[in-house]
């Protein structure tokens, strides 16, 4: 990596899965270039129960929840049929008491 980046000079490398490692990653930040590389998903495990495999949570019914903002540092999800992105069956009466809907920090 370090010797073709030293020759043409470019700024990114678009380059297949296959290269999605940390030595590549390191190798490029350290001739200031910018890596284009399809995560590789071999490796992945389950995500935890409530949780969508890009780490979005998600409701009861198995909805992903919609990004609300932040609260400082701490994400903040809320009910999909709360705002609107999805017509639950179950409104959202199998989730929350309250007519905002469940949230997830």
């Amino acid at each position: 990596m370090e010797q073709a980046a030293s020759k043409a000079n470019p700024c990114f490398f678009m380059l297949d899965a296959g290269y999605d490692q940390s030595k590549v990653y390191e190798a490029l930040r350290n001739v200031k270039a910018q890596a284009i590389i399809p995560l590789n998903l071999r490796r992945e495990q389950e995500p935890p129960a409530g949780i969508m495999a890009n780490g979005t949570p998600c409701c009861s019914m198995g909805y992903a929840m919609t990004y609300w903002g932040a609260d400082g540092d701490i994400l903040k999800f809320r009910c999909t049929h709360a705002t609107g992105k999805v017509d639950c069956p179950l409104s959202m009466a199998a989730c929350s008491s309250s007519n905002y809907g469940m949230v997830v920090k």
